[in-house]
């Protein structure tokens, strides 16, 4: 069974913004599977769903996105897992707004939530699933640009990223990490399977 732990920030504050990406779409997740998290203390809030024929725990921590290990490390001693049956969704500053990205493994690429949670975990063989939020224009300073929320004309490319998101996770569960990451990380003007 994969855990799938969405990075963001807790708290009405950080609602809708790009540095939440994750927690988003595990909400999204949970809306198709018609499931709430409980209400909870600890580092995480979790529950067990069952999602494109298969069983997977959504998990968010409750602390902010720099402590996001402490989160990660429970979810491995409550299940006794290992870090490969971790599945990470965030946002992602080296990627283009919109583009997403499917890894079985990796560094943080300076991520401080991911940090935390590959140092927590003693392990870089981490799945994930990086989410672009990158604009066009020249950003001021990157950790305000992650705090603020999304523009109305981003929005869009916003919610078709989530959406191809949430197929990444479906082909993950019924098809398994490579073929997803051979589907998913094609360019969209690229069909799958051309060179």
């Amino acid at each position: 069974m994969w855990i799938l732990l969405g990075l963001g920030n807790p708290g009405a504050t950080y609602s809708e913004t790009r540095h939440n990406l994750g927690l988003m779409l595990v909400d999204r997740l949970l809306r198709r599977a018609r499931a709430a998290l409980p209400p909870g203390g600890g580092a995480c809030r979790e529950v067990k769903v069952r999602l494109f024929g298969s069983e997977l725990l959504l998990a968010v921590p409750t602390t902010f996105m720099n402590l996001s290990g402490s989160a990660a490390a429970l979810l491995m001693r409550r299940h006794s897992i290992a870090p490969s049956d971790l599945l990470l969704a965030y946002d992602d500053l080296d990627l283009p707004l919109g583009q997403l990205r499917v890894r079985a493994r990796g560094s943080d690429g300076g991520h401080k939530g991911v940090r935390s949670v590959l140092e927590a975990l003693g392990s870089e063989e981490v799945a994930r699933i990086r989410m672009g939020i990158r604009p066009q224009a020249p950003i001021g300073d990157p950790a305000e640009f992650v705090l603020d929320r999304f523009a109305a004309p981003e929005l869009t490319a916003v919610d078709a990223m989530l959406e191809r998101a949430v197929d990444a996770v479906r082909m993950i569960l019924r098809e398994g990490l490579r073929q997803a990451m051979n589907v998913i990380n094609t360019p969209l003007d690229r069909p799958a399977g051309d060179a």
